[in-house]
């Protein structure tokens, strides 16, 4: 069992729209199948069970229309669309490009680097125990310590949107999180040595990794 109050690394959370939390749920709820390519999203029920009101599901339903991940049909209704390897691949870009730059950013910041030695500790012990959960809550803990301490709070939101945008339970199993644990090494090592560069790098290599295994499983 992670103990989440031993990551000293999250503020406190601005207060966020009613309808980025209602996307972000069905957003979720899609990447994880519960709602299918070509089905149907029932817009009253998921206000009903969400506690609020249509106005904002529909506006969610318009984030996730501008995002490709939803399409409006006149007259019938919002149907979910397939996730195509175009949509996953400009994802991790984006990704790659920011995260990369925040890893630069963190290099020499010796509370960071603490911080991400303690939770690289606890992943490896998760990976040791075969407990993938344990080791999910581990790798997010690590990548949102990265962002935190960038110095950039701009730069933070936007990870933690692409974040939401692209859930990373997809399918990790003993040989992935083995990997991971790997290039989580590296870039922590690259962080406390002060290498920006080499850092950088590390992380870019990393979440190509992680695209390729993504586009792999979609395809």
């Amino acid at each position: 069992m992670i103990n989440s109050g031993s990551f000293n690394v999250f503020r406190k959370v601005e207060s966020v729209p009613i309808r980025d939390k209602v996307a972000s749920e069905i957003r979720r709820a899609i990447f994880a199948g519960v709602f299918k390519a070509g089905e149907e999203l029932p817009q009253s029920d998921i206000a009903e069970k969400m506690g609020v009101s249509k106005t904002p599901v529909r506006e969610a339903i318009q984030i996730l229309k501008y995002e490709g991940l939803v399409e409006h049909i006149p007259h019938r209704g919002a149907f979910v669309k397939a996730i195509s390897t175009d949509y996953v691949r400009e994802h991790y870009e984006m990704r790659i490009l920011l995260e990369g730059d925040a890893t630069r950013r963190v290099c020499g910041n010796s509370e960071a680097y603490e911080q991400l030695l303690i939770i690289h500790k606890k992943e490896i012990e998760c990976y040791d125990n075969e407990d993938l959960n344990g080791w999910t809550v581990c790798n997010e803990y690590l990548h949102k310590t990265i962002w935190h301490y960038c110095g950039n709070s701009r730069l933070e939101t936007y990870l933690f949107q692409l974040w939401m945008g692209q859930p990373g339970d997809f399918g990790h199993n003993l040989a992935d999180m083995k990997a991971s644990c790997s290039d989580h090494c590296e870039i922590i090592k690259s962080i406390g040595e002060n290498d920006p560069e080499i850092a950088c790098e590390l992380m870019h290599k990393h979440l190509t990794r992680a695209m390729q295994q993504r586009l792999n499983i979609e395809i």
